[in-house]
């Protein structure tokens, strides 16, 4: 039987581009990736930059997702897995790099600067947090993207007890938290974007 995750689509569809648009300093030794389920993402982070290890922090279910596609794609001892809840727990300290991959629009503003304040504490001077998420009002000049942004969000704010927010919402919780740098790249699919804050 396959690997089957919800997430899973979805990192197929980008993961290529999203590793191609993300330049990580090649002196960079630890990834952080918050949330990350599947683990697709450290992954291919890991394959190409050789010198940089990852840890992944989710909840104990996912861990079956996250171990199998380690153990796939020969990773054990560069990719692990640790069960934590990182809302509310304390982070690994000394990251290069932290991704937070379709998290904030489960959250509220509060609870989002909160945690970017978590995580800048932990990354190294001029290290990186990498953000992945529907960007309210990127989709794009033609209707179609723009409606396809907007049913992103009605729908995040429904089925995930969320909302998509804008860039200029994201980079002002960013410069509260402490990051000074804060950079939009737009990706394929309408409304989705990277956000690259540096601290």
């Amino acid at each position: 039987m396959g690997i089957i995750h919800p997430c899973h689509e979805l990192a197929n569809t980008n993961l290529k581009e999203v590793v191609r648009k993300i330049k990580i300093p090649p002196t960079a030794t630890q990834l952080l990736d918050l949330g990350g389920s599947h683990g697709l993402y450290s992954i291919e982070f890991c394959k190409k930059y050789p010198n940089l290890k990852a840890e992944i922090i989710d909840y104990e279910p996912v861990r079956q997702y996250a171990q199998a596609h380690i153990e796939k794609h020969a990773m054990d001892g560069r990719v692990t897995f640790t069960a934590a809840d990182f809302m509310k727990e304390d982070l690994p300290l000394s990251n290069d790099i932290v991704l937070l991959f379709q998290i904030i629009h489960q959250n509220v503003p509060e609870q989002n600067i909160a945690l970017f304040k978590k995580i800048h504490a932990v990354l190294r001077q001029g290290g990186q947090l990498i953000i992945l998420e529907q960007i309210k009002g990127i989709g794009g000049a033609s209707q179609l993207s723009k409606s396809n942004t907007s049913f992103i969000a009605l729908n995040l704010f429904h089925q995930a007890s969320g909302n998509a927010y804008t860039f200029e919402e994201v980079r002002a919780w960013a410069i509260e938290a402490g990051f000074r740098k804060h950079t939009l790249k737009k990706l394929n699919a309408p409304g989705f974007g990277l956000i690259v804050c540096e601290k």
